[in-house]
């Protein structure tokens, strides 16, 4: 069932792409442990933080290729090609994560942790996700954003 609050849970983990992002925030973690090796809360907060700004950036570029996604076989099962979550709903969740991303590192970190964070959503958004479309060297900008969280 689709009204299932399972399924939309799933679906919202599925939107999230979780096996890619948690390997994100662990960069992001290596970094600042390589700075400062003291575990604390801290390093844990600024790590949420990174996992929830690349999950935004995840939505975000999903919401942006919706109409590619629901043209190929390896993407039209997605949740919103497949219409299992709305586009208004994705964008919300979208600017929760952003948000919240946002304060965690801000508030955890610095100023300047933050806005690179953001920079690194304008980034991917804007740039990789579109030179991607026309030339295989989309790999370079998309190479910084990965370089970027830690």
């Amino acid at each position: 069932m689709i009204n299932n609050p399972g399924n939309k849970l799933k679906y919202y983990l599925e939107l999230s792409k979780l096996k890619i992002m948690i390997p994100v925030s662990l960069t992001g973690f290596t970094g600042y442990f390589i700075f400062d090796p003291n575990l604390s809360l801290k390093i844990v907060l600024i790590s949420v933080g990174i996992l929830l700004l690349a999950i935004s950036a995840s939505v975000l570029n999903q919401i942006q290729e919706v109409d590619l996604d629901s043209k190929m076989g390896r993407t039209q099962n997605r949740p919103l090609p497949s219409r299992r979550i709305k586009p208004q709903h994705a964008l919300l969740f979208f600017l929760c994560n952003l948000f919240a991303g946002t304060v965690l590192i801000y508030s955890s970190g610095n100023l300047t942790a933050a806005l690179i964070g953001l920079i690194t959503i304008l980034w991917y958004n804007g740039i990789y996700a579109y030179a991607k479309r026309i030339t295989v060297f989309a790999v370079f900008p998309g190479g910084v954003t990965g370089a970027l969280s830690p």
